[in-house]
């Protein structure tokens, strides 16, 4: 009896030194679930990043041009230096997110890229305003919705994780202020003073909003969606279900050696070449192609975005409903009607550019939101942040040469038809391809 009594005693210097887990901490379940704080966070730091830096970077484009006296070419070099260091430093933010955490990747993150933003201002030359875009590049990298603020939403969600990525991813939504609050401040401030404003604001927002990331469920004793701990009946199968167990997951090696990881990045090159390219001409093409005049421009900018929350929600919602290839498919067909009516339709008003703000802001979104859910859908979650960087580097690729192209049609041209051409038929070839990816994991709960 003394004996079993000893056995059943607890052990306290395992207790004191084990990390808690689901397994070892079962909480009452409680109806607010914290999940819903890292979405809060993705929200409110996507919106300033997408405001100041992503899109807003556009109000600074013809002010730069107009006091060095640049070509667009040389400008647009920067944006594809931006490209390349995301693309190539994706790898490396997917690895430092899965060993050391997203948490403290966002901080650092948010950290360089208001320094970078900051020293923009002191910008006397072309190559003194490349390695400064670099260092913002840097930091954006990685405080960006792409790997870190994507990989932590799908640790904390499974059942919910759609409908809880496309929230967060919705943050630029709401940028359409900031960035008419930024081009005001350009016109009254001169561009200097704006881009230290804006380095600042990165600096009192996105670092705050990073404290309240919690790198997985597991450090608080929960599970995802806040659902109760599995039974003892069967609990390998209810956490694998719940995107704990790592039966069901890709190891980098296997995701690199299935075809569906390539088709699926030759989608996005295609849709990404267009997307890059047009972010950093937006403005300027409607400016000098259409006619608009700048306040338009910005304000049809800032319409993309607003209309981009019913693509990043939307897809979200459908995602968890439907077959995830035929989500991608619908995002590259109505991607691939913006283009075809911004090639065939004279667009020379507000209101006849609405057609296009519509057709290319909802998928602008879609294809935001629908990255993060692929790959966690396609592969799992044991290597989502070393796989999502693969994934950027190879899908970014493009982005370094779109802007590039980009403005070489115009500095040779004197116009941007011949870029919208070639986005038409980028969008057409990977039409088909969402239906070519096959996987033996399609059950959207299976994580």
């Amino acid at each position: 009896m003394l004996e079993g009594l000893r056995l059943a005693a607890p052990l306290p210097a395992r207790m004191t030194t084990e990390t808690p887990t689901p397994a070892t901490v079962a909480p009452a379940r409680s109806r607010y679930f914290y999940g819903w704080n890292i979405v809060a966070g993705s929200f409110f730091s996507n919106m300033l990043t997408a405001g100041v830096y992503w899109q807003g970077f556009q109000v600074f484009f013809l002010p730069l041009i107009a006091e060095f006296g640049w070509k667009r070419a040389e400008l647009s070099v920067a944006f594809s230096l931006r490209e390349m260091e995301t693309g190539i430093g994706a790898p490396l933010v997917g690895v430092l997110v899965d060993r050391l955490g997203p948490r403290r990747i966002i901080m650092l993150s948010g950290f360089f890229m208001g320094l970078g933003m900051m020293l923009l201002s002191l910008t006397a030359n072309i190559w003194a305003f490349y390695l400064f875009f670099v260092i913002a590049s840097l930091g954006a990298s990685g405080t960006s919705h792409a790997i870190s603020w994507s990989v932590v939403v799908s640790r904390w969600f499974a059942r919910k994780r759609g409908t809880a990525i496309g929230i967060a991813m919705s943050g630029p939504v709401l940028s359409g202020p900031i960035l008419v609050l930024l081009g005001n401040a350009v016109e009254t401030y001169g561009w200097r003073s704006a881009v230290i404003a804006a380095g600042l604001m990165i600096w009192i927002v996105v670092i705050p909003m990073a404290t309240l990331v919690k790198d997985s469920p597991a450090v608080m004793g929960l599970y995802p969606d806040g659902d109760p701990a599995p039974t003892a009946a069967a609990p390998g199968a209810t956490a694998s279900r719940q995107g704990y167990g790592s039966g069901d997951s890709y190891t980098v090696k296997e995701a690199m050696h299935s075809r569906a990881f390539y088709l699926v990045a030759a989608v996005f090159t295609c849709i990404y070449f267009s997307l890059s390219s047009f972010q950093v001409h937006q403005v300027a093409f409607l400016q000098n192609d259409a006619g608009l005049t700048a306040g338009e421009a910005t304000l049809t900018l800032g319409l993309v975005f607003a209309i981009s929350a019913i693509g990043r929600m939307g897809v979200g919602w459908l995602a968890d409903r439907l077959d995830i290839r035929y989500c991608l498919a619908l995002v590259v067909l109505l991607n691939t009607c913006g283009w075809t009516y911004l090639a065939l339709v004279p667009v020379h008003t507000v209101l006849m550019a609405l057609p296009f703000t519509v057709l290319y802001g909802v998928p602008f979104g879609g294809i935001v939101a629908i990255r993060p859910l692929l790959m966690a859908r396609l592969f799992g979650s044991r290597s989502l942040g070393a796989l999502m960087g693969l994934f950027q580097m190879s899908a970014l690729a493009a982005g370094m040469i779109g802007p590039v192209v980009m403005g070489y049609i115009y500095d040779t041209q004197g116009t941007y038809r011949m870029a919208l051409g070639i986005f038409v038929a980028l969008s057409c070839m990977a039409l088909p391809l969402p239906f070519l990816v096959r996987t033996r994991r399609m059950d959207p709960l299976r994580s």
